[in-house]
């Protein structure tokens, strides 16, 4: 497997890289090597944690919007009927997750909720119409669940603001 150091080739870089790969091998046979702690910005450090725990504990506020929508969603589905399950995937795969999806929580602020708004404003329906007041503020229902519960399962992080008020659109 390769690494990339992101240091330039030199005689003394080479030096560095060496008493690097000294330790991680010292530490893979004192069975004490965690990858995620040696390459912190490896692409494939959720793989790897994986392949050594069977677990991936991320830093909570690393966990995106969809990642964590859909743990939540498979484990809320059971309690869930049949429309509520079908408004919920069709309000993620239209509007949050394209919006959201790639999203840290730790980069959720208020002004995110404001700019989804108008976001949301410039949609139009399958009819080439305007996304109503009403359904702008059904798409904010999950969105809001889903982040109060997030917030209650990962107190560190922190709240942002789920109230936001959706304005009625004055027409020209």
């Amino acid at each position: 497997m390769r690494e990339n150091v992101g240091l330039d080739d030199t005689v003394d870089n080479r030096i560095l890289v060496r008493q690097k790969l000294d330790l991680v091998v010292a530490e893979i046979q004192n069975n004490i090597f965690e990858f995620a702690k040696r390459f912190p910005y490896s692409k494939k450090k959720d793989y790897f944690t994986l392949m050594e725990t069977g677990t991936i504990n991320k830093d909570p506020a690393e966990i995106t919007f969809g990642e964590y929508f859909e743990k939540w969603f498979n484990a809320m589905k059971p309690g869930m009927s049949e429309s509520k399950m079908r408004d919920y995937d069709c309000v993620a795969r239209c509007h949050l997750l394209p919006y959201f999806g790639d999203m840290p929580f730790s980069v959720f602020k208020p002004i995110n909720m404001k700019k989804f708004q108008a976001y949301l404003k410039t949609k139009t329906t399958p009819a080439d119409t305007p996304l109503s007041n009403k359904r702008i503020r059904n798409i904010f229902i999950p969105l809001r669940i889903v982040v109060l519960d997030a917030i209650d399962e990962y107190p560190v992080i922190t709240k942002i603001s789920t109230t936001h008020k959706v304005r009625p659109i004055i027409a020209n």
